[in-house]
């Protein structure tokens, strides 16, 4: 007879500690989150303070973790901004002239110069 914990092939404290590890690789630090974007942990902790969409952290236990999908999420969400906006500069700037956008309202490229 098999023992009461035992459930199928694994333990219960087996399938508990998969499923911490499971969640462990999805629950970031501070720290986590600040080499996610490649600034230092004082800046994330700036953005929390300004910026109300950034993603709210979870506390556990007094320690804050942060769901990796929000962040990559909120990420998105930012780089989708920040498109949307050098588009809307490139359709104004062709709209003031009169004229639609030409290659020159597009930014410029480096050219080498020959000696």
């Amino acid at each position: 007879m098999t023992s009461p914990k035992r459930q199928g092939r694994y333990t219960r404290e087996c399938v508990a500690f998969d499923l911490a590890g499971a969640m462990a690789e999805n629950l970031l630090t501070l720290h986590d989150v600040a080499e996610h974007f490649r600034v230092d942990s004082k800046t994330v902790q700036r953005l929390r303070a300004e910026d109300p969409d950034f993603p709210r952290p979870i506390v556990i236990r007094r320690a804050e973790r942060w769901l990796r999908a929000d962040i990559e999420e909120w990420e998105r969400l930012q780089k989708a901004i920040s498109r949307a906006g050098q588009l809307r500069t490139i359709l104004d700037n062709a709209g003031q002239s009169g004229t639609t956008a030409k290659r020159a309202d597009l930014p410029a490229r480096r050219r080498r110069r020959r000696k």
